[in-house]
């Protein structure tokens, strides 16, 4: 399941919504035919195995802070993916634009430990959603509009 994460985390991202809001035919009801036909031509990017580990990262904090009633460091997190996931489309854009935060990320981020019990792990989000949203570097991922 691990290899799938940064996967996951790219189709769960807003700029994926958007393509498929966008190229998917819209069924009754305002859901999107989820046919082979459009998916073979999602402009997936290839992640490189050096930015994988953070998504993996980010989507293990994601689930336990959603299983532990942290709503907003989740959703805070899911932004923070979001923001990876355009650095992966639009790498010079988001250089120049200082909304580039892949590599702030990367050099921050902490895996939980095996044998880590909720305590920690939960204080480990806490501070980790604290850092996000006083970081400089990470809060001006901000200044990107959404899709």
């Amino acid at each position: 399941m691990t290899k799938y994460l940064p996967f996951i985390s790219y189709l769960n991202s807003k700029l994926n919504h958007y393509i498929i809001k966008r190229d998917f035919a819209e069924l009754q009801g305002g859901t999107r035919e989820l046919r082979k036909v459009f998916f073979v031509n999602l402009p997936i990017p290839k992640i490189p195995l050096s930015k994988q580990k953070v998504f993996e990262e980010l989507v293990d904090l994601i689930i336990f802070a959603k299983e532990n009633g942290l709503e907003n460091e989740a959703d805070k997190f899911e932004s923070v993916i979001d923001g990876l996931v355009y650095d992966l489309y639009f790498e010079e854009e988001m250089k120049k634009a200082n909304c580039y935060i892949t590599d702030r990320i990367t050099e921050v981020i902490e895996p939980f430990e095996a044998h880590q019990t909720d305590e920690p792990k939960t204080e480990y989000i806490k501070n980790f959603y604290n850092f996000c949203n006083k970081d400089e570097i990470i809060f001006h991922l901000y200044c990107i509009a959404e899709p």
